[in-house]
């Protein structure tokens, strides 16, 4: 599931409109339908369409595309704006445990960006590198890029400033 906050709620809905134009699943002639349904006060997941994918995600081509991410694109939104956190961070997720912790999801490697190049040696994907810079400047991911070298399966830096609360 993918859970967003009460403030990412707010902001996505206000795209709702623009979102139908990518994903007709989205559209009616009653209105928009509840994608969103409340987990806790303040905390709501978004409902999975008919092929196991987020509601705001599309296909064109063979590409599964996501529609707050064009909408970012063509109307120059700042994607931290309207994208929610976990999925800015896909398939990178922070796990809530005594200590927060930034991981990988299990099926992240069944994607082709995810896996090592001929030589072995791993690297970030250029659209997970541009995320970790979006969510946590690029200090953070220069330390996660020393330590994949240097072949560190882990490394701990500390989330600093607004993200220290998270």
């Amino acid at each position: 599931d993918i859970t967003v906050s009460k403030k990412e709620l707010y902001n996505i809905v206000g795209c709702i409109p623009m979102a139908s134009r990518f994903c007709s699943h989205m559209q009616s002639d009653e209105g928009y339908p509840n994608i969103f349904e409340q987990i806790e006060p303040d905390l709501f997941s978004i409902d999975s369409n008919d092929d196991n994918l987020c509601s705001f995600a599309f296909r064109k081509g063979k590409k599964i595309l996501y529609a707050l991410h064009a909408i970012s694109s063509i109307h120059n939104i700042p994607l931290p704006t309207i994208k929610p956190l976990a999925c800015l961070l896909w398939p990178l997720a922070i796990c809530q445990t005594r200590t927060r912790i930034l991981t990988v999801h299990d099926d992240a490697f069944d994607f082709d960006c995810n896996t090592s190049n001929d030589s072995g040696e791993w690297s970030l994907c250029p659209s997970i590198a541009h995320s970790i810079d979006l969510v946590f400047g690029d200090e953070f991911r220069l330390e996660i890029e020393k330590a994949v070298q240097k072949g560190l399966s882990w490394i701990k830096i500390p989330f600093a400033g607004s993200l220290a609360g998270i």
